[in-house]
């Protein structure tokens, strides 16, 4: 059989080396230790797990945090952008984390939509 992973948003910041105010920021009190050879220990749910420069620290659905090698989480995963939309029809306005993306074969251009969440009328715009 084969799976898909479900599209749940998560949250996740990228350990650089030197950013480990805003690891210790992002992690909010779960305490990773920072080792002498640029890693970052840090308490799973399955223990103690290394994450190396480079790799992405993940907030999972339960508020649990893991380590994810660079490669995987860039195969995996891709950024959420947030759009502010006014509905064409109910003139309300509404935040879109959902958007996706099209290509307008007639005019030659990529476009987002979104269904409103008040009226459900698809609305669109250029990428």
């Amino acid at each position: 059989m084969k799976y898909i992973k479900k599209p749940i948003p998560i949250e996740a910041i990228q350990w650089d080396g030197t950013n480990s105010k805003e690891i210790l920021d992002f992690m909010q009190g779960h305490c990773p230790i920072f080792s002498n050879f640029g890693e970052i220990i840090i308490s799973t749910l399955e223990g103690k797990m290394s994450a190396p420069i480079g790799s992405y620290i993940i907030k999972g659905v339960d508020n649990e945090f893991y380590p994810c090698r660079k490669e995987i989480f860039e195969n995996s995963y891709t950024k959420v952008y947030e759009h502010l939309v006014t509905c064409e029809q109910c003139n309300k306005g509404f935040s879109s984390t959902y958007t996706s993306i099209f290509y307008d074969d007639l005019n030659k251009k990529y476009k987002y939509w979104a269904v409103c969440p008040y009226c459900g009328v698809k609305n669109e715009w250029e990428a």
